[in-house]
């Protein structure tokens, strides 16, 4: 047995092993030349409006990076919320009032991982850009960004500067891997990046052909984006009294209402909270790990923009307490957040509160979505931030 191992299994891992690290040597001697790169041309042309997301088209992942790039006006992350339609949104109110240009990016479940990949694809767009992102309290609830939205706004492009980014940590893109790996029974027909990150995260814990795996990066393109500016827009600076416009928006709302007395707008609370038998519903706010995805992801989010000198800043929404029981379960989690916001000196907006007699009639439309109120809240907070005079 001992002669079996001596002189057939030990020259057999060696002689795999020297046909792995002559592999890795070929490898690199063939991968010296520079990466093959794909240029993409357009024009910056939007100075307001939303994206919902980036399916689809190379001219949506420009409006993105010009946003970055041009760095006066500001990109608007989020979700579900960015859809409203209101004169008052600031992607709509800070461009047509106040000559501020606002491109926003978001739909339904674009949350933290999925941002934090787009901007580390174009981090070296991230420096001085300023960026302001509104988060729910409702992310935190679920297990972090899912596998649709990821796709909608993680495009081949995004993933190939990653891939092709010494720069980025191979932590950074073994994170990528794993999640994409907890995720693959839910992506149809996975490409040659997606297998990519896949094989790296797989394969991680053996060193030499995760060395091979990860020098493959070089059969990858790398993505460069050529951009065109329009003209500025004219900075109006319209003298706005805030105050009086938060006084004038919470009346007009709590006038519109007739159906109910939970400052819920009647169109929604008669569609979807109000049963045939005349009973309402509502709902509770589920317990929270303070340990969950969503929060890591935020984190890593935060750690980005600082390290690469972007100027973030964040606004944190409310959920109405008059419909939600147990508000408070998302305490904790909140105050983790106020501290990272705090300890990276990132200005906020904290517009969350559990208890009924703190909430300001307005500032949500419905039991999640802002009103007018809490967008003209968020316009003034996005002002004072970035736009006040010196």
């Amino acid at each position: 047995m001992k002669s079996l191992i001596k002189y057939h299994f030990i020259p057999l891992i060696i002689g795999i092993s020297l046909c792995i690290i002559f592999l890795l040597g070929i490898t690199e001697i063939f991968n010296t030349s520079n990466y093959k790169t794909i240029s993409i041309k357009g024009d910056k042309k939007t100075f307001k409006g939303l994206f919902a997301n980036l399916n689809g088209s190379d001219s949506l992942e420009l409006q993105l990076v010009g946003s970055l790039k041009e760095k006066e006006g500001l990109t608007f992350f989020g979700s579900s919320e960015l859809t409203t339609e209101t004169p008052y949104i600031p992607y709509n109110y800070l461009p047509d009032s106040m000559g501020i240009r606002v491109n926003s990016f978001g739909h339904a479940y674009h949350q933290s991982y999925s941002m934090y990949c787009e901007l580390l694809a174009l981090k070296d767009n991230l420096k001085n850009a300023k960026i302001c992102i509104l988060i729910s309290p409702g992310w935190f609830e679920g297990e972090g960004t899912n596998i649709e939205a990821f796709l909608e706004f993680v495009r081949p492009n995004f993933l190939n500067r990653i891939i092709t980014d010494n720069t980025i940590s191979e932590r950074e893109k073994f994170q990528i891997g794993k999640y994409l790996y907890d995720n693959l029974e839910l992506i149809k027909n996975p490409d040659s990046k997606i297998n990519y990150f896949l094989n790296i995260y797989k394969y991680n814990k053996v060193p030499v052909l995760n060395s091979y795996l990860l020098a493959r990066n070089k059969e990858f393109s790398k993505v460069e984006y050529n951009l065109k500016f329009n003209k500025k827009l004219k900075n109006k600076q319209k003298h706005i009294n805030w105050n009086n416009e938060f006084s004038k928006l919470q009346e007009n709302f709590i006038k519109s209402i007739k159906s109910n007395n939970k400052f819920i707008a009647d169109d929604y609370f008669n569609s979807f909270l109000k049963t045939t038998d005349g009973t309402i519903n509502s709902a509770e706010f589920k317990e929270i790990n303070t340990n969950n995805q969503e929060l890591k992801d935020f984190k890593l989010l935060m750690d980005l923009l600082k390290k690469n000198k972007a100027k973030p800043s964040v606004i944190i929404q409310n959920l109405n307490p008059h419909h939600y029981k147990y508000l408070n379960r998302f305490n904790p989690t909140l105050k983790i957040i106020l501290g990272e916001l705090e300890k990276n000196n990132i200005p906020y907006l904290n517009m969350f509160t559990p208890e009924k007699r703190n909430y300001v009639p307005g500032t949500l439309a419905d039991i999640m979505h802002s009103g007018n109120l809490g967008w003209m809240k968020m316009n003034k907070f996005i002002v004072d931030t970035y736009y006040a005079e010196k």
